[in-house]
């Protein structure tokens, strides 16, 4: 009779076990289900191809339109980022080592705060600061500077491929170059799903030495840039922390803007997280049109994750 009552006993444990199991497969299922289809259908309205990456707080993926190219712009900033950072850390050079710029060598005509800041004809700045102006400014004079002086295109295109293991995206270019020839912009390229792993590993995951890690880390939560993007969805939502990286780019010979991009990794209140890589290209509109579309996307995924 006992050993009966411990056999039903544990066959009842083992059931409610697999039932719980069960349904949080079939929950998973679901917001995977809801997300693709709900996301899917806004993005059917939209004129211009758009891709996304989300990788659940639950390590699922969900990909829309993952197969094409797109021009990653500033986004690839990231990119080099973690490569000067991997680069100093592994040389023993300090963050605080400063360099000297000409102002005369750098370019007037093109997007960086960094000469707004400083419009003495030289003057020093430290390494921290320049991998500043390029992640939370997207400044594109640091940018250059960076790769001439510090970590070339092509290695940071190697070592992304050796941090992350992905093959689905390609560097090959500076600012400078796309600036002087704007098709060249299309020949630096991602999946969504390369651009939502690398952002997802750069906060979960050891990529680098940890004190340029935790820089990098820093520094996208205190990006300002595409303030009406990814973070537009959670305006006036306490404890969401967000860390990210925008790109913009040109209009083509058809006047359709090339990429207007967003990657970030969101932390819940919960202690849920989250990564979402949103990539326009071929995008009839304006930007402030681009940026609406890539907000719908991202209030979209932040609603069904809540309520999951």
């Amino acid at each position: 009779m006992k050993k009966y009552l411990i056999y039903t006993i544990l066959a009842g444990l083992v059931a409610l076990c697999s039932c719980t199991a069960s349904s949080n497969g079939n929950q998973q299922a679901s917001l995977t289900d809801s997300l693709q289809s709900e996301l899917s259908g806004y993005i059917a309205g939209v004129d211009g191809t758009i891709g996304v990456a989300i990788i659940t707080p639950d390590s699922d993926t969900i990909l829309i339109n993952n197969e094409k190219k797109y021009p990653l712009m500033s986004v690839f900033k990231l990119h080099q980022a973690l490569t000067v950072a991997d680069k100093l850390s592994r040389s023993g050079t300090p963050f605080d080592t400063m360099m000297s710029i000409r102002r005369s060598d750098m370019d007037y005509t093109t997007w960086s705060p960094m000469l707004k800041e400083h419009t003495e004809p030289m003057f020093s700045i430290e390494l921290s600061e320049l991998l500043r102006y390029i992640l939370q400014q997207s400044d594109n004079n640091a940018s250059n500077f960076l790769f001439d002086n510090i970590a070339s295109v092509h290695t940071t295109d190697s070592l992304v491929r050796h941090l992350t293991g992905r093959q689905d995206f390609n560097l090959s270019y500076t600012e400078h170059q796309m600036k002087q020839n704007h098709e060249l912009s299309r020949d630096n390229w991602s999946s969504p799903l390369a651009c939502a792993v690398l952002i997802n590993k750069v906060f979960t995951d050891s990529l680098i030495p940890a004190e340029g890690q935790r820089l990098v880390q820093e520094l996208l939560l205190g990006c300002t840039t595409g303030q009406d993007r990814i973070v537009a969805a959670f305006k006036d939502m306490p404890g969401i922390k967000v860390g990210h990286k925008t790109g913009s780019g040109y209009r083509d010979s058809n006047d359709r803007l090339m990429a207007h991009n967003d990657i970030a990794h969101i932390m819940l209140p919960d202690g849920r997280a989250y990564s979402l890589a949103v990539l326009v290209t071929d995008f009839a509109g304006n930007e402030a049109q681009a940026s609406a579309v890539i907000a719908e996307i991202s209030r979209i995924v932040y609603d069904r994750i809540i309520t999951n």
